[in-house]
């Protein structure tokens, strides 16, 4: 998972504070090449629900990638949030890592 993370991680888009706002939010994103993403569970709408059949537990999220094909994988919430902190604090922005201590 970290080679994916990173990829979520270090796109242009989103920065790496609507990363931490994204997630203090508890709300996904996708990337601009349609790759790469993540979804809530409380992203999914009526219809991706009730007709889809789609179902992303609570304290879990959705990530979107590409390795030569599309996948998913859904990873717990911490998990999520542990792996953009450590990222974060890489690069040096250990105000922004702070920020997610509390979420």
């Amino acid at each position: 998972m970290d080679k994916i993370y990173n990829e979520l991680f270090s796109q242009s888009f989103p920065s790496d504070e609507q990363l931490v706002e994204f997630a203090l939010k508890r709300h996904g994103y996708c990337m601009d090449n349609g790759y790469y993403g993540v979804t809530y569970p409380d992203d999914l709408d009526e219809y991706e629900r009730e007709v889809e059949g789609q179902c992303i537990p609570e304290g879990m999220l959705r990530i979107n990638y590409w390795d030569g094909s599309e996948n998913e994988s859904l990873v717990s919430e911490r998990d999520y949030l542990s792996a953009l902190k450590n990222y974060l604090t890489r690069k040096g922005n250990k105000e922004l890592a702070r920020c997610l201590t509390a979420a």
